[in-house]
């Protein structure tokens, strides 16, 4: 579970299809103050009890299995082992994908997410070797997606007007 910083939201995983009498997948969000079933609903496959944390300014919602025997291969669609990372506005599956390995059946199994005071630094326990394609054991941090930023267009250049040439007097 994790509640969102103005308290508004909170979110759940768990073995469940459905929340409130609507369909949700795994994952869901309720109002806090009301119970009443969000539009949050990303979906997750898999099996077992989610481990969840948020950054202070609520954006992100990071999921990761919390105990052994669990598993999930995908979060929205989108092709995760065990952690993940989805936007709380859109309920879409971020680019954050650490890929923990270990040694159950190939998957790290998982203990504990968290995330640093400053938002910049996801943390992950559990057991596996691999993350992100580098050696660690059981401990790791990964930095937190960096959102893209949104072009923005570029001033129109008028176009010179053309200064009228005199004409040589004879």
């Amino acid at each position: 579970m994790a509640l969102s910083p103005d308290n508004s939201t909170l979110y759940l995983g768990g073995n469940f299809t459905s929340i409130g009498g609507q369909p949700r997948s795994r994952l869901a969000a309720v109002e806090a103050s009301s119970s009443a079933v969000t539009a949050f609903n990303p979906g997750a496959d898999g099996t077992g009890a989610f481990d969840s944390a948020m950054p202070a300014d609520g954006t992100t919602l990071y999921i990761s299995l919390m105990t052994i025997q669990s598993w999930f291969n995908t979060v929205g669609g989108q092709t995760r082992k065990n952690v993940a990372a989805i936007e709380t506005a859109t309920g879409n599956v971020t680019s954050w994908n650490p890929n923990p390995i270990g040694a159950v059946s190939g998957y790290g199994n998982l203990e504990a997410i968290a995330v640093s005071p400053d938002g910049k630094r996801v943390y992950i326990a559990g057991c596996f070797s691999d993350h992100f394609g580098v050696f660690t054991e059981e401990v790791a941090a990964s930095p937190t997606p960096t959102p893209t930023p949104t072009p923005t267009p570029a001033a129109e250049t008028p176009t010179p007007t053309p200064t009228p040439t005199p004409t040589p007097t004879p």
